[in-house]
């Protein structure tokens, strides 16, 4: 239970829910605070029935060897000449 700047809430964890106008924070029961926390669609946590097994992992495949591709040229190569002249030839005149 908590008094904020828009009106008291309730809280549990990261879920805020206000209380209703007709309510005060002298009404409010731990079951009333829950429920308005559940209403809010916060998590209400309840014990679990047990872990679930862990998933089996799947058999390593052998690797198999690949053969390096050579690496294709740079594009440079083929580009034509810009038009414009470049920064540093700008810089030099």
């Amino acid at each position: 239970m908590r008094e904020g700047r828009f009106g008291p809430y309730v809280n549990l964890g990261k879920v805020n829910a206000t209380l209703p106008k007709g309510m005060t924070v002298d009404e409010v029961t731990l079951e009333e605070g829950i429920r308005l926390i559940e209403e809010k669609g916060g998590p209400v946590k309840k014990k679990s029935a047990g872990k679930k097994a862990p998933a089996k992992k799947a058999p390593a495949k052998a690797a198999a060897k690949t053969v390096a591709k050579p690496k294709k040229r740079s594009s440079t190569a083929t580009r034509r000449p810009s038009t414009t002249p470049s920064r540093s030839r700008r810089l030099l005149r």
